[in-house]
């Protein structure tokens, strides 16, 4: 016959053997990658319905074999120099029959394996004009931070010009001493059957915000997922210096002004994430479009589009959050509302319920003095500008009139707080808290800076329950006693199902991630990323567990950590039901775990 296929299967059994580049935070170019061992065996079953195989004395003749990992999207070919991107590619070592290649993570790929009769020994040597006598393709995949073992089908299938002269019989099952079943039987039925199928299926996208989005943040980033690796749709690599030019960005939609914006692509082309040049208008629509000039790389158009509306400004004035008597708590949505419930402690005892996200970013230009002797010490012109002392937020609590109440952040954040007051102790959004709850309430971007007693949640927690909290990025500076969550934990307190990620945290003694000082406290299933914080706790009272369990950044960013209780310092899986969650991607919340 003109193309006479010979059917074999090869079993790839994919071995994670080391994180190559890890977890952590890369440089836009780079991206996370495996190093796997592909063990390969060409004397695989043939089909029980078919004597067609390939002999051991046949493929004795093929003494190069290149693999190659590319995108699902790439078409099977012959000419092995005729694909448009390879992530990965490498000789097969005849000797242990094993090659070993870098397979991005998360990321939609093939195997393809070409049989060369030359002898090449250096990948670099190959110049495309070798002659291929055997090609083939696996089905798609992906390999994850937990996939360990995957076992990958490739048919071979036998170029036309390249047969010895008629077929052979390999004289029944050749056991491949794995436990992959190829398929099935194969019957081959005479007629050509290239096992080469034409991929129409376009790309997912998943943006972040999502289209009908209300109440982001002014200064929230935009990232568009697609579910396998894009490219430009005149076949050209999208890099950080051009992909601005395939993304509409607009104030309301298709016809608005621009929205200036910088843009950058992840390694693995599956991920685009927008940086506007400024804080978005407060209650804005924002259009967002990719207009049928990318492509995936089966070449599928790509076309979506989604829309979002910014938060409202919020107010700083201090003004007395209203009462919620469907859940018998005052109800905190703004940035003013904190800043009465601290200027004003016979609110200290009371009972709150947290309805929006908070923006507070402004507080780092707040200043104690009452210019304008209204009673609201920051609404005056000086604090919404770099002048005056800038000590920032006024803290929940103190030594004095502590807060007693309840805070129940509703799976809520507050992000971008500023307290600066280097001569305070308890320093924290609540400085000192006795007989208090508070629970659920995230803290993105906190920076804090303080004396003795320093957190970025609580500064002192006196008989006090911390359940279901968390603070991600910015940093925490004092004396002594200084945690990236709570800085001194006292006298039969409790954290629990909380973390902390803190970009830094400085101090002179008593310092840990999660918690500076605990005396006569519990902390049960809380976690710390020792890794930003620069904190393993080594050098206190307690051993390290006491004070909360270290994990590296990926640690911290896998799902297992929080879930499987052959974890190190988790007895109890976290609900990630109906309490937390986290993003795979790294789009939300950096990839932390977040409450839904």
């Amino acid at each position: 016959m003109g193309f006479r296929r010979m059917l074999q299967w090869m079993v790839l059994v994919l071995i994670p053997i080391y994180l190559v580049t890890g977890c952590g935070d890369l440089e836009p170019e780079m991206q996370d990658t495996r190093t796997v061992i592909l063990n390969m065996d060409f004397h695989g079953k043939s089909s029980s319905r078919s004597s067609s195989s390939v002999s051991a004395s046949e493929l004795s003749q093929y003494n190069t074999h290149l693999i190659l990992a590319l995108p699902s999207g790439e078409v099977l070919t012959s000419n092995y120099k005729n694909f448009y991107s390879s992530f990965a590619q490498g000789l097969m070592n005849t000797a242990d029959q094993k090659v070993s290649l870098e397979i991005p993570l998360n990321t939609q790929m093939k195997i393809f394996a070409f049989l060369f009769k030359e002898t090449t020994y250096i990948l670099s040597d190959l110049t495309g004009y070798e002659e291929v006598g055997y090609f083939g393709e696996s089905q798609p995949f992906s390999i994850s931070t937990n996939t360990n073992s995957l076992s990958l089908g490739v048919t071979l299938i036998q170029v036309t010009g390249t047969e010895t002269g008629g077929d052979t019989d390999t004289g029944g099952d050749t056991d491949t001493g794995g436990d992959t079943d190829t398929g099935g039987d194969t019957d081959t039925g005479g007629g050509t059957d290239t096992g080469v199928g034409t991929d129409t299926t376009v790309p997912t996208v998943t943006f972040s915000p999502a289209n009908g989005d209300e109440d982001e943040a002014v200064s929230v980033n935009i990232t568009i997922t697609f579910s396998e690796a894009v490219r430009s749709i005149d076949n050209t690599v999208l890099t950080n210096s051009n992909i601005d030019s395939h993304i509409t960005l607009k104030l309301n939609n298709a016809s608005g002004n621009n929205i200036n914006f910088d843009a950058t692509i992840n390694g693995n082309k599956t991920v685009i994430t927008l940086a506007p040049v400024n804080d978005l208008p407060y209650s804005q629509n924002v259009y967002l479009a990719i207009g049928a000039t990318l492509e995936d790389y089966a070449d599928n158009p790509i076309t979506a589009n989604a829309t979002f509306t910014t938060m409202a400004l919020q107010p700083t004035v201090a003004i007395q959050p209203p009462y919620d008597s469907s859940t018998n708590k005052y109800a905190i949505s703004t940035l003013g509302h904190l800043s009465y419930i601290a200027q004003n402690p016979s609110f200290w005892t009371y009972n709150y319920i947290q309805t929006a996200d908070i923006d507070a970013t402004v507080t780092k230009y707040w200043d104690d003095e009452d210019s304008n002797s209204d009673g609201d010490k920051y609404n005056d012109a000086n604090d919404v500008t770099d002048s005056g002392n800038n000590e920032g937020f006024l803290p929940i609590g103190n030594q004095v009139d502590s807060f007693r109440g309840e805070y129940h952040g509703n799976k809520k954040a507050i992000n971008g707080l500023t307290i600066t007051r280097n001569s305070n102790n308890y320093t924290g959004l609540f400085g000192y808290a006795k007989m208090a709850t508070i629970s659920k309430i995230g803290l993105t971007n906190v920076n804090i800076t303080g004396q003795d007693s320093v957190g970025q949640l609580v500064g002192l927690a006196h008989s006090t329950e911390i359940i279901n909290c968390y603070a991600t990025s910015g940093t925490v500076t004092g004396n002594n006693k200084v945690g990236g969550l709570i800085g001194y934990l006292y006298g039969y307190a409790s954290i629990t199902n909380s973390y902390s990620k803190v970009d830094n945290i400085t101090a002179f003694v008593q310092i840990g991630g999660l918690v500076g000082y605990i005396e006569n406290s519990t902390i049960t299933d809380s976690f710390y990323d020792a890794t930003s914080s620069g904190q393993s706790d080594t050098g206190s009272w307690c051993s390290p567990s006491c004070k909360g369990t270290a994990k590296t950044t990926a640690e911290m960013k896998t799902l297992a950590t929080f879930t499987d209780t052959a974890t190190t310092g988790l007895s109890t899986s976290w609900d990630f039901n109906s309490i937390w969650n986290i993003d795979t991607s790294g789009t939300i919340n950096g990839g932390y775990p977040y409450l839904r």
